[in-house]
C-alpha cells in the first residue's frame, strides 16, 4: 500500500485523501458494483481486454501495432 500511496502523491493525492479514499468502504463497493456490472454486460473475462466502439472486443495481451489495427478496423 506504501508504494500505491507514493504513487497517488505523484499524481498529486494528498496523502489524507488517500488515507481516507482507501478506507471508503462505500466507494470500495460502488466501484465493484461497476465493475462486476461491466463484466456482465462486456463479457469481460480477463485482463486486459480491450473494446473498440462495441463492435469489436479483443481479450489478450497485443502488440501496439495490432492495437492500431483493430482500432481502425473498428472505426
Amino acid at each position: 500500500m506504501t508504494e500505491l500511496k507514493k504513487m497517488a502523491a505523484f499524481a498529486g493525492m494528498p496523502g489524507d485523501v488517500f488515507d481516507k479514499t482507501v478506507a471508503d468502504q462505500k466507494l470500495m463497493q460502488f466501484i465493484l458494483d461497476g465493475q462486476n456490472q461491466a463484466e456482465t454486460k462486456y463479457n469481460i473475462d480477463s485482463t486486459p481486454t480491450f473494446r473498440f466502439n462495441d463492435t469489436l472486443q479483443v481479450s489478450s495481451a497485443i502488440s501496439y501495432d495490432e492495437f492500431v489495427k483493430d482500432l481502425a478496423k473498428a472505426g
